[in-house]
């Protein structure tokens, strides 16, 4: 307990040192930042904080939040947007879609308090394996008030403990090149890591920081949030220039298909006889597909989306669904 009692003594000193920590960090955040990207004011950004348990949004609180106020994340939010890059700060709550993913080029979520829904994870880790990239930041597990981990625990990671120090001990990497030390402020241990994880860096012999492969994308983890906020230097230009370099937005929404759409529509609140002819249209429309006539399933999918529309005139559909309906033909089409 007494362990436990100096610890936390210990953040709240950090926390009340946290003004002159980012003083410094902005000194050293305007060195030049380089990496191979499309051209820096392509590249988009998000910040899932809606999960930082304040290790973001500090001092700031819910109701609402303003990332041109003062906050703890703000500094590196900042230096990124002086890199002409488009940086968006999710308040908490926020609710995370596969549509929103996918306008991104890289994430860094912060999961330290509060669960994700089973759709939320699915976005992510479609995001992920599609290509995404993703930059993973822990903290310590001092809060027992916390939910901890869902999205690290989804992708085969997990951090327990709450450490405190300066990392020295680092392996050889792009990321970690020409890094001698990285201020660990109080973060955790990873202490679960899915097999082909490289650790990158360890305090006290236990790994803290790391790189992998999720799918075709990359997810860089850091059991602290609070150094690499302070834009720690030559790491903060290693670690962006890594995970940006040659990075596209993905599309981490679910790719329909004829047979998901098919459930779609005898899910529909229709007559039996509206029903049965989208539905015959889409089963032609998959079997000239399996015959290798895709002209024959263009013109068969194209029936489909012309009856569609008339359901929606007719007010027998509503505007949602037959968008989402059109839009699901229109990706298989595509995809032919």
């Amino acid at each position: 307990m007494k362990g436990l009692i100096n610890l936390a003594s210990s953040i709240n000193c950090k926390i009340k040192n946290r003004r002159r920590f980012l003083a410094k960090a902005l000194v050293l955040g305007a060195l030049v930042f380089l990496f191979n990207t499309p051209a820096a004011a392509q590249v988009s950004v998000l910040v899932d904080a809606s999960r930082d348990g304040g290790a973001w949004w500090f001092p700031q609180a819910e109701p609402s939040f303003d990332p041109a106020l003062p906050h703890q994340g703000k500094a590196l939010a900042d230096f990124l947007r002086s890199q002409a890059m488009t940086v968006t700060e999710l308040p908490r709550p926020s609710t995370i879609t596969c549509e929103l993913l996918s306008r991104y080029h890289l994430v860094i979520a912060i999961d330290l308090c509060g669960s994700y829904s089973a759709s939320e994870l699915a976005a992510y880790t479609r995001y992920v394996s599609n290509g995404g990239r993703l930059i993973l930041l822990n903290d310590h597990k001092l809060n027992p008030a916390c939910e901890f981990d869902s999205l690290s625990r989804a992708l085969g990671l997990d951090f327990s403990g709450a450490l405190t120090g300066t990392i020295t001990t680092f392996s050889p990497h792009p990321i970690t090149d020409g890094v001698a030390t990285l201020l660990f402020v109080t973060g955790s241990a990873a202490t679960t890591l899915p097999p082909g994880a490289t650790i990158l860096g360890s305090l006290s012999e236990m790994p803290v920081m790391g790189i992998m492969q999720f799918g075709s994308g990359q997810v860089f983890f850091l059991g602290d949030s609070n150094g690499i906020e302070a834009i720690p230097q030559p790491f903060t230009n290693n670690l962006f220039g890594f995970m940006l370099a040659g990075a596209q937005p993905v599309n981490a929404c679910p790719v329909p298909t004829v047979e998901s759409v098919i459930r779609q529509v005898a899910g529909l609140d229709l007559n039996a006889g509206d029903q049965h002819s989208l539905i015959s249209k889409l089963g032609e429309a998959e079997d000239s597909i399996a015959r290798g006539n895709s002209d024959a399933a263009i013109n068969q999918f194209n029936a489909f989306i012309n009856q569609v529309q008339a359901l929606q005139r007719s007010r027998r559909l509503d505007s949602t669904t037959a968008n989402q309906l059109i839009a699901a033909v229109q990706t298989i089409i595509e995809s032919l």
